[in-house]
C-alpha cells in the first residue's frame, strides 16, 4: 500500500506535492489509507490527527497535502490509470485504454470476456497484456468500483470534438491495414481517425474494411476477412474513399 501511494504521487502521474515515502507510511500505519480510493476521501483533520515522528502530523501539513490531493482529481484518466500501478501497463497503453473506457466501464460494465477482447482489439494491446489487465481488475474490483464511484475523479474517455456525418463521415467504421501500402501506414492512420474511423490491428466480426496492401494477399487478416466476409479494398480504392468523405 505505501509503494502504491508513492507511486501514485509521482509527477508523471498525479503528482501530489507532500505525498512521500514517509506520509505513506504514516497513512497506512495509521490505518486512514487502506485502498487507493481511501486517499482521495482523507479529511484534513484525518490526517492531521494521524502519527507522524514524535507528534502528530499536524493541520497546517494536513492543509497543504489536502489541497494537493484534489488538485490531482483534475488529472487527466490516462494519468490517472497510469498511478494505479496495473503491473505491465505503461503510459502509451494507459493512453489508448483512457481514451476508450471509463473506469466505471472496465470495472462494472463490460464483462471480463468481452473487455479482454476489446482489449486485443486496440492498437497496441496484446494479448498477454490484455489478459493480465482483466486478471488485475477482477483482483482489484473492490476498491476500483470505490474509486469510479468518486464523481470528482476525471475517470471519463475525452469525448471527440465533433461527431456529426459532416465532421466525421466514417465515424462507425472499423478499418484494418495490411500489407505494403505507397504512403505511409502511420499517415493512413492519423487521416482515417480525422474521418471518425477506429483503426484494428486485427480482423474480426466488427470489423469493417480490410485495407489490402501489395503483398497483403494470403496473409492471416486477409484470410480472416476472407472468412467473415469483411469488405476488402486495395489502397486505391481507399484512396478515393477518403477524398470523397473528407469536408469540403
Amino acid at each position: 500500500m505505501k509503494g502504491q501511494l508513492v507511486n501514485a504521487a509521482i509527477r508523471k502521474n498525479l503528482d501530489i506535492d507532500g505525498l512521500g515515502e514517509e506520509v505513506a507510511e504514516a497513512m497506512v500505519n495509521a490505518k486512514v489509507v487502506n485502498t487507493l480510493a481511501d486517499l482521495f476521501v482523507l479529511s484534513v483533520q484525518q490526517m492531521a490527527e494521524m502519527p507522524f515522528g514524535k507528534s502528530s502530523f499536524g493541520t497546517v501539513r494536513a492543509t497543504k497535502l489536502h489541497a494537493s490531493i484534489k488538485t490531482s482529481m483534475s488529472k487527466p484518466w490516462s494519468k490517472v490509470l497510469h498511478s494505479l500501478g496495473c503491473p505491465g501497463l505503461g503510459e502509451p497503453e494507459c493512453e489508448a485504454i483512457a481514451g476508450r473506457f471509463s473506469l466505471y466501464e472496465l470495472v462494472a460494465v463490460i464483462p471480463p470476456a468481452k473487455l479482454k477482447m476489446d482489449l486485443i482489439d486496440m492498437k497496441g494491446i496484446g494479448d498477454k497484456t490484455a489478459v493480465g489487465f482483466v486478471e488485475w481488475i477482477k483482483l482489484c474490483s473492490d476498491w476500483l468500483y470505490q474509486l469510479a464511484e468518486l464523481e470528482e475523479l476525471n475517470t471519463k474517455p475525452p469525448k471527440p470534438a465533433e461527431t456529426s456525418a459532416q465532421t466525421a463521415p466514417l465515424l462507425g467504421y472499423t478499418i484494418v491495414l495490411t500489407g505494403s501500402l505507397a504512403k505511409p501506414r502511420a499517415d493512413w492512420e492519423e487521416e482515417l481517425k480525422k474521418l471518425g474511423a477506429k483503426i484494428s490491428s486485427s480482423v474480426n466480426k466488427a470489423t469493417t474494411l480490410l485495407v489490402l496492401g501489395a503483398d497483403g494477399a494470403g496473409s492471416t487478416k486477409h484470410q480472416t476477412a476472407l472468412r467473415y466476409g469483411t469488405r476488402i479494398i486495395d489502397e486505391a480504392a481507399l484512396e478515393s474513399l477518403t477524398s470523397q468523405a473528407a469536408p469540403g
